[in-house]
């Protein structure tokens, strides 16, 4: 497919999963038959051309004036077509775990990476690592496959700790019945997270960390040190580079390498739609 414009000047080759992508928004969309996107109005350009400059922005496009005078127009369907990504990437997420029937979820590997900010004004904190610029931080949890589960946004400045919080432990909770292994470094060493999967029948395998834990006696530290892993446990742990992988191929794409959205939901949608890209990619596999 090649979409062409006189007034935008762009001719943008898609390949399937970018076309599936499209038509899996579409689909999601066009359930919501009162949405102002869908009704029928005088619109110069269809739905599937709008989302076609959407992803052109995200993957070539240096910014939104890129996309020619009416650049405007398309970050305002931009702005109200963000839920409908989120909405489009939990359906096929459900779709994907029902074909797997769950088998890929046995493992989970959560870490965090630091995304450069730009022109980010919300959700941003001071990077230790990086000179202390301002960058926003991804926690992600995948599956043996590398699709990502959980995706959230958070400063920059929070520690890994902190930011396996109680909304995001219920969310990996909500797997239970199918995850079996969970995997991350020694940034999220925390007693009080490996007892609450403990009880839920999930076994934690993160190296331990001092800094992380108070200890009361040399007793309770021999309770989660690594050394006490299981041989099939250390080459169990080896997956954890599957997350790894997963946001050095995400960091390849310039519009999430670098933020350069003001608003976070705008920066969520646009790794929703990349999360949309990495489903479809498998399931047609």
């Amino acid at each position: 497919m090649t979409n062409t414009d006189s007034s935008i000047n762009i001719t943008y080759k898609l390949d399937k999963i970018r076309e599936s992508i499209i038509e899996e928004i579409i689909k999601r969309i066009s359930l919501n038959k009162n949405n102002i996107i869908v009704s029928n109005f005088r619109r110069k350009y269809s739905l599937k051309q709008i989302i076609t400059y959407i992803m052109y922005y995200l993957y070539e496009a240096r910014n939104w004036r890129s996309l020619g005078s009416n650049y405007s127009g398309f970050y305002k369907y931009f702005c109200k077509l963000k839920p409908y990504f989120e909405l489009t990437y939990i359906d096929l997420l459900k779709k994907y775990i029902k074909n797997t029937n769950g088998r890929t979820l046995k493992i989970i590997s959560v870490d965090t990476t630091f995304i450069n900010n730009k022109y980010g004004t919300n959700c941003i904190g001071r990077n230790k690592f990086n000179k202390n610029k301002n960058s926003t931080k991804l926690f992600s949890a995948v599956d043996i496959n590398g699709i990502p589960i959980i995706n959230s946004l958070h400063e920059g400045n929070i520690h890994d700790s902190k930011i396996f919080s109680s909304d995001i432990q219920k969310s990996i909770l909500n797997y239970k019945a199918k995850i079996k292994y969970l995997l991350a470094d020694s940034g999220f060493c925390c007693k009080i997270r490996r007892k609450t999967f403990n009880e839920n029948n999930i076994k934690c395998i993160i190296p331990y960390n001092i800094r992380n834990n108070k200890i009361i006696n040399d007793e309770e530290k021999e309770n989660f040190t690594f050394k006490e892993c299981t041989k099939k446990d250390r080459i169990i742990y080896k997956e954890r580079i599957i997350v790894e992988n997963y946001f050095a191929n995400l960091k390849q794409i310039n519009k999430l390498n670098i933020r350069q959205t003001k608003e976070i939901k705008s920066f969520m949608a646009l790794i929703n739609i990349y999360s949309i890209g990495k489903i479809i990619k498998k399931m047609q596999i």
